[in-house]
């Protein structure tokens, strides 16, 4: 038995819209990692300016904790982030410097679209470390 064409007309369109449903959160879930990725970026480069500024400088008058934390949310700011989030630690190791930046995903700046659909990323953060050699 054949189906009409309105039948089959109707059944073509409903095919579409799932389709582009799918594609429509494939889209916002790119958009997102697009901003996520150049996040964590900025934060990569706050750690690596603190590991530098932590292995280099000299702390006459100041601490190296003190010295490191406003060189990392300095590049923070400039990236956009709410550099008072982060959270940073030194471990000095005598030859080397090693600097861990934490950042909540919140603080990033970063837009939540993902999660209209369950998948939220705000629990998350960006966590980076890079060592500066003395």
């Amino acid at each position: 038995m054949r189906r009409s064409n309105g039948q089959r007309r109707g059944v073509i369109y409903l095919q579409s819209l799932l389709v582009m449903m799918i594609m429509a959160l494939l889209t916002i879930a790119l958009l997102q990692w697009t901003f996520v990725m150049s996040s964590h970026q900025a934060v990569n480069a706050a750690t690596g300016e603190g590991a530098r500024v932590a292995a280099r400088a000299s702390f006459a008058g100041s601490t190296q904790q003190a010295v490191t934390e406003e060189a990392v949310r300095e590049v923070l700011a400039a990236n956009g982030m709410e550099a008072a989030d982060a959270t940073v630690l030194i471990v000095d190791g005598g030859n080397s410097v090693s600097v861990e930046v934490h950042m909540p995903f919140g603080s990033a700046k970063v837009p939540d679209w993902l999660s209209a659909f369950g998948l939220s990323m705000s629990s998350y953060e960006f966590q980076t470390s890079a060592i500066g050699w003395k």
